[in-house]
């Protein structure tokens, strides 16, 4: 905090900064996690189960207090997945998002904690190192929420084996529990 405090573009740019990231660690509710996982209600065949209210509301009490962002990327992220078969559990996604907000939550609380503080001492002019600084700590604020992705699966150098419709072995074995 002392850093930022000793350095007026630095604290100006904090308090620019501290609502803007305020935004960005809000919760989404209700509404924008079903939004998020409706997609996913599609592609893993839930079918019947995903019209009832119950379903829905184990997934928005846990996941309702996230951030959009990071519950929209932690979304993708599973979909992404090459072991993602089944639609996701609350729990893990809760997880994957909340590993994907942390670093916007800490600078969100450390802009804010600084914004509130006074400036120390005078206003010296800004150097060319505090502005490359604050843009510098700005670029690692917006990379947060897009680094760390897990790498996409890479295809089989030899195909998998189907069936007469298309279907891998795989494939026919979780159809066969759902329909049975």
């Amino acid at each position: 905090m002392e850093q930022i405090r000793a350095v007026p573009v630095l604290h100006e740019e904090a308090r620019r900064i501290a609502p803007v990231l305020a935004r960005l660690t809000k919760p989404c509710g209700d509404q924008a996690v079903i939004e998020a996982l409706k997609p996913l209600v599609l592609v893993y065949g839930m079918g019947d189960q995903a019209k009832a209210p119950a379903f829905w509301q184990v997934y928005t009490k846990q996941l309702s207090d996230l951030p959009l962002e990071a519950l929209r990327h932690a979304v993708d992220d599973y979909a992404g997945r090459g072991d993602s078969v089944f639609f996701p559990k609350p729990g893990p996604l809760r997880d994957m998002a909340l590993r994907r907000a942390e670093p916007v939550y800490k600078a969100a609380s450390r802009a804010r904690k600084a914004a509130s503080l006074p400036v120390l001492g005078e206003r010296p002019p800004a150097t060319d190192e505090d502005r490359e600084r604050v843009r510098r700590m700005a670029a690692e604020c917006a990379a947060a929420l897009t680094r760390d992705r897990p790498a996409k699966p890479a295809f089989p150098a030899t195909p998998v084996k189907t069936d007469e419709h298309g279907v891998t072995p795989l494939m026919r074995q979780a159809m066969e529990r759902r329909a049975g």
